[in-house]
């Protein structure tokens, strides 16, 4: 019985003919397989590629016709048979796998006796295709054409050919076919009434042409239907979707099928035939929902992903069942899709590297893991990891059953451990990075005295795992146990006798304690940070080890210029840009675009960073003279001075974002483009802010808009947040520029969504800046609205800030927030005229100039102009 069916659509409105539903249905197919022409290129496959399909067609109940090399007669002859064949038959399918081109729009099959020695002659051999479909429509309700035949132009250079009814010549087109028409529409006159409609398939796009496969093997597009052709329990639709995304995996995105359909009920094939191999039908099944998921995947997406895979040297299969990974734990750790992916990538390259061919001795471990392999290879990593997880359970049974046998004991533990780290490597693509550390802790018990060096890599991969548990999910616990597990793979690796070893340990806790201090308010985590890279940078240099030495700098100059924004120390944000400078002598757009964006960028924002700082450090003097009187407090020599350099610095980060922007593609690496547009805009405020330059500061609103077309809030909420609340900076800056109160009111809103994305517990520094921040906007606005009530808001806000802004995080960020709290109250009291509320802001101004002078970080100037400032409005009040 003929295993497939024709379902009723459901929009359709006039039944199944009744010969459909009370018989079974009957389908006949003709194979053709062109690989030996007289005067064309010898094709290696199109032979295997026939047989093969007529077994499988064979197999799904199909009466098959085949024919082999056939000349132009020969060609002719069996399409016309098959056509009156055709007219008994429900459904009727054409395979073609040999040389096809396309002329004048229209496309033609190649019989092996082309003739080339005219242009006449050329175009009297060839068989057109649209002649053949429109009868086969006519012929049968349901037509289904494939066209394995989009191989590269088979015809000598500048060949001419007349087509049949023509009298000139025309060119052939250099690879490709061309779009297919479909057969006639039902509307006609002549249409047959109970056509279903038509599939026609190409091995490749319109005008693309298609691989013919390694010799003795399938061609992609043929290996494609042969695994997916007789899916049972799928819509025809849906597996040439499957089809095509085999196809594009295969060749590495290089070609990519193509289908038009017009059928006009839903064409599916019956169940399989029951497995003995379960485990073989789960893969199987994953693959294809891999597939139909694949072509669901946004434009963008795809793109950075195909540019990840080439830049990675990993499969496309198993990036992309990291996505449908990501697509239920991409909002866990708080982190942007990119660094996931990224990170994704390069564990799945280690993965391949630490791959052995070595037969584990337990039959189960070796087909589990055999499985695992099998599931990886075929993108189902979520199955993989429910094998290595079988694995590793039969692995603790191994570890005590095999303790007694002390001759396999070595062997067996090695492959224990080897097994607890394929699980791990697994956990990591599945982004469950603690289930990765403890398998990781396992497999270096299992091994530390049995092999050194796979004990040290595996103490090394537990302390990564776990430094990548605590990144992603703000775990500061997991980043304290980072290194104590890299404190013990030292033990293992002393410098005078594994130096490179040694570096890469100093290197990873450098990491693991950048991202501990950058959470932390105190900040000699930071500075141990710097101290390890810098010791890592002993070993690694630019001749030994380049691509490391580059690493190192880069996560040198992070730390540096982490450490200089926290402290706002100008020599340590200064030392952050030769470390970028060094990295950036070995990365290159060329080479490696993703990563020489992000050291193109820290730089960039290290100017940035400076530049602010530089002028930040003249605002005690420009409060002073302001409140001395002066004019314009602004442009007094010490400010105007900051100012320039400051200035200057900023033109230079814009114009280094704007270069490395325009050597930046957004549809490849958008979120590396986005990195840059956000620095930029950066830039573009600061600048708009010390210059009073409006038109700057709408650009960098206009960037940062930009930046969140990226940046949603739901795929990447950390970086929405973080690049909204800057937006938000901006839009107070511009209010303050036009004396317009619409931008500020945005503003406001726009904080208060990012505080309710920003928890407290994960990121207090984060949360009380942004706390700060929504305080400064709300002061302004009640100059705007000539009322207090805002004012009221401002200073709850201040307070909560307060409660995390200790003297800890350096003494002119902790002033900046007491200022602001005393002169909101000052404005409080004069707005309300209460005196209170002015004692308050005094009090509050004498104590904070008595602190700073006990830690030796007086502020005199400001102080002295500011508090006979406030006695002035005291005097104003009855005694």
């Amino acid at each position: 019985m003929i295993r497939f069916f024709l379902i009723v659509a459901l929009l359709m409105a006039w039944p199944l003919a009744a010969s459909a539903q009370d018989h079974p249905l009957r389908g006949v197919a003709l194979v053709i397989g062109q690989s030996k022409y007289d005067e064309l290129p010898v094709l290696a496959n199109p032979g295997k590629d026939a047989r093969d399909i007529d077994r499988m067609l064979g197999d799904l109940g199909f009466e098959v016709d085949r024919v082999l090399n056939a000349d132009g007669d020969e060609l002719r002859e069996a399409i016309a048979r098959f056509i009156d064949e055709a007219k008994d038959a429900d459904v009727a399918l054409v395979y073609y796998s040999g040389h096809g081109i396309e002329a004048k729009g229209e496309n033609y099959l190649a019989p092996t006796d082309t003739d080339l020695s005219s242009p006449q002659t050329a175009g009297d051999s060839l068989v057109p295709v649209q002649p053949m479909l429109e009868a086969l429509s006519k012929a049968a309700p349901v037509t289904i054409v494939l066209l394995d035949a989009c191989r590269s132009d088979p015809f000598p250079p500048g060949q001419m050919i007349v087509l049949p009814g023509d009298t000139q010549p025309v060119p052939i087109e250099t690879q490709g076919l061309a779009a297919v028409r479909g057969p006639t529409p039902l509307a006609k006159p002549d249409a047959d009434p109970d056509s279903l409609g038509a599939v026609i398939g190409f091995a490749a796009e319109p005008g693309e042409p298609a691989l013919d496969g390694a010799q003795g093997e399938n061609s992609p597009y043929a290996a494609a239907l042969l695994k997916h052709l007789a899916a049972g329990g799928y819509s025809f639709g849906d597996v040439m979707t499957m089809v095509t995304e085999e196809v594009y995996l295969k060749t590495k995105a290089k070609q990519l099928p193509w289908t038009n359909s017009s059928l006009r009920r839903v064409l599916t094939f019956a169940a399989e035939e029951p497995s003995q191999d379960k485990d073989q039908v789960a893969i199987k099944t994953e693959r294809r929902k891999l597939l139909l998921s694949i072509a669901g995947t946004p434009a963008q997406t795809r793109t950075y992903v195909e540019t990840l895979a080439g830049e990675e040297a990993v499969p496309l299969d198993a990036l992309y069942g990291m996505l449908n990974v990501l697509g239920i734990k991409a909002s866990d750790g708080g982190d942007d899709l990119e660094q996931q992916l990224q990170k994704g990538a390069e564990r799945l390259k280690q993965l391949m590297a630490d791959k052995t061919a070595t037969v584990k001795a337990d039959p189960e471990l070796e087909r589990l893991s055999k499985l695992a392999d099998d599931a990886e290879a075929e993108g189902a990593i979520a199955l993989a990891l429910q094998y290595r997880d079988e694995a590793s359970k039969r692995a603790d049974a191994l570890l005590t059953d095999r303790q007694a046998e002390a001759d396999r004991l070595k062997q067996d533990m090695i492959d224990i451990a080897q097994t607890y780290a394929d699980n791990a490597a697994t956990a990591a693509l599945n982004f469950d990075h603690g289930h990765a550390a403890e398998l990781y802790a396992k497999a270096y018990d299992a091994v530390k005295d049995w092999d050194a060096a796979k004990a040290l890599d595996y103490k090394i991969s537990e302390g990564d795992a776990l430094t990548d548990r605590g990144y992603y999910t703000t775990d500061n616990d997991a980043l304290t146990a980072s290194l104590a597990a890299y404190q013990d793979a030292l033990v293992l690796a002393p410098r005078d006798k594994a130096p490179l070893d040694w570096a890469r340990i100093q290197d990873r806790i450098g990491q693991s304690m950048q991202t501990l201090g950058e959470r932390v308010e105190d900040t000699t985590t930071l500075e141990k940070s710097i101290g390890y890279y810098e010791a890592a940078l002993t070993v690694r240099t630019e001749t030994n080890s380049p691509a490391e030495w580059a690493k190192s700098q880069n996560n040198l100059g992070n730390a540096l210029f982490t450490l200089g924004a926290r402290t706002g120390d100008l020599d340590l944000l200064a030392k952050s840009i030769p470390p970028f400078d060094a990295a950036l002598r070995i990365l290159t757009p060329e080479a490696e675009p993703l990563r020489w964006t992000t050291v193109a960028n820290n730089r960039a924002a290290s100017l940035v960073q400076i530049a602010q700082v530089t002028y930040d450090a003249t605002s005690g003097a420009e409060m002073a003279a302001m409140m001395a009187g002066e004019t314009n407090p602004s442009d007094v020599p010490v400010v105007k001075a900051a100012r320039a350099k400051a200035t200057a610095m900023l033109d230079e980060a814009v114009d280094a974002t704007q270069s490395a922007i325009a050597s930046t593609s957004r549809a490849s690496n958008p979120f590396g483009w986005a990195m840059l547009q956000h620095t930029r805009a950066t830039a573009l405020q600061q600048r708009g802010e010390m210059n009073h330059v409006a038109d700057d500061l709408r650009q960098a609103a206009d960037a940062y808009r930009v930046v969140l077309e990226v940046h949603t809030k739901e795929q990447t909420p950390a970086q929405w947040a973080r690049t909204s609340n800057n937006l938000a900076i901006a839009l107070k800056k511009l209010s303050d520029e036009t004396d317009d109160p619409i931008p500020l009111k945005e503003a406001i809103d726009i904080y208060r969504a990012v505080i309710e994305l920003t928890p407290r517990a994960n990121f207090p520094l984060d949360w009380a800046d942004r706390q700060e921040s929504l305080g400064n906007a709300l002061a302004m606005l009640s100059q705007y609205e000539g009322t207090a009530a805002p004012l009221v808001e401002a200073l709850a806000a201040y307070e909560l800030a307060n409660e995390v802004t200790t003297l800890d995080r350096g003494a002119r960020k902790w002033e900046q927030l007491q200022t602001s709290m005393s002169t909101t109250l000052l404005m409080q009291g004069l707005m309300s005229f209460d005196k209170v509320s002015i004692d308050k802001a005094k009090q509050l101004a004498l104590k904070t100039r008595d602190k700073l002078r006990e830690i030796g970080e007086p502020d005199e100037a400001f102080f002295d102009a500011y508090l006979p400032q406030i006695d002035k409005v005291l005097d104003l009040f009855p005694k």
